[in-house]
């Protein structure tokens, strides 16, 4: 009989526990796909996230990755957790700081995302703008880098995170406007 250690067992089921019950959520993916068409980006990646779980008022969230793959020009990660309020919302959108980020996302990032400030006007109740450098594979030239940006939005009950490599500020910005008009549409239905 084949014995197995006890604590990577504990992680497995751990981790079954904790993500193995998220649910698919339409109107989190609806959120998500409104700027399929603006972005010009085929769809890679749908699938219920786990993005802001343990803030109070949590109801779901969804991720979609839109293009990413050797043949697409840019890659865009887009995140929304949806809230029972705009008040639950806006305590969640608080978290979202360069601390949490990175260690949410160190897999991806050489460091700490840093603000800046985007060269136009963004959509949402609340928007914040983060660079961080990219962790490149170890084939990559010597030298090389490359950045990503964080996009974090509030848009009334729903929190938005959008990760971008690559997406030019005309495709960016319309997307955004786009998230975060399906997203009061969507918290406007009864």
């Amino acid at each position: 009989m084949r014995s197995y250690h006890p604590v990577p067992v504990l992680l497995v089921i751990l981790a079954v526990g904790c993500l193995g019950n998220l649910r698919h959520d339409a109107a989190a993916e609806a959120i998500l796909l409104a700027p399929r068409e603006v972005l010009g980006l085929p769809v890679r990646d749908n699938r219920p996230y786990w993005l802001l779980r343990t803030s109070p008022g949590w109801q779901s969230a969804h991720e979609i990755r839109f293009g990413g793959d050797p043949s697409d020009p840019a890659v865009a990660t887009v995140r929304v957790a949806r809230f029972r309020d705009a008040d639950a919302a806006r305590a969640a959108y608080a978290r979202l700081t360069p601390a949490y980020l990175y260690a949410a996302y160190r897999d991806r990032m050489t460091d700490e995302p840093v603000p800046f400030e985007y060269p136009e006007p963004l959509p949402g109740d609340e928007v914040a703008t983060y660079v961080y450098g990219v962790k490149l594979p170890a084939t990559a030239p010597e030298g090389a880098t490359l950045l990503g940006q964080l996009t974090a939005l509030r848009a009334g009950n729903a929190v938005l995170l959008v990760e971008s490599i690559g997406v030019e500020p005309d495709q960016l910005v319309p997307a955004l406007a786009e998230l975060v008009r399906r997203a009061h549409e969507v918290e406007a239905r009864p």
